[in-house]
């Protein structure tokens, strides 16, 4: 069945149709409820994130359905190395050049 349903909702729909809460889940991952509940919406979490996510048990047994979970990817944080130095050669061609 397809639902227009926020990728939040389906989840914790599913939780409460196990008997369990957003809380339980956070617990389980290890993170807080806003930051479960912002992992939840989004189309992507991090590997070792949606792993906890895949081995959640709800008190029923059931584990979370895999279509209603992020797609788990890693993403570096940060800009680049080395990108102050490229900016510094950048300004200092464009004043050579000026001069």
């Amino acid at each position: 069945m397809k639902t227009n349903l926020p990728r939040q909702g389906r989840i914790v729909g599913w939780l409460k149709m196990q008997g369990a809460t957003l809380g339980d889940l956070a617990d389980h991952l290890g993170v807080s409820v806003g930051h479960t509940s912002k992992i939840c919406n989004s189309e992507t979490a991090p590997t070792s994130i949606r792993e906890k996510m895949e081995s959640y048990r709800a008190p029923t047994g059931e584990r979370i359905p895999v279509e209603l979970l992020p797609i788990g990817k890693d993403r570096k944080r940060g800009p680049e190395k080395g990108w102050l130095d490229r900016l510094k050669a950048q300004a200092a061609v464009g004043q050579s050049m000026s001069a």
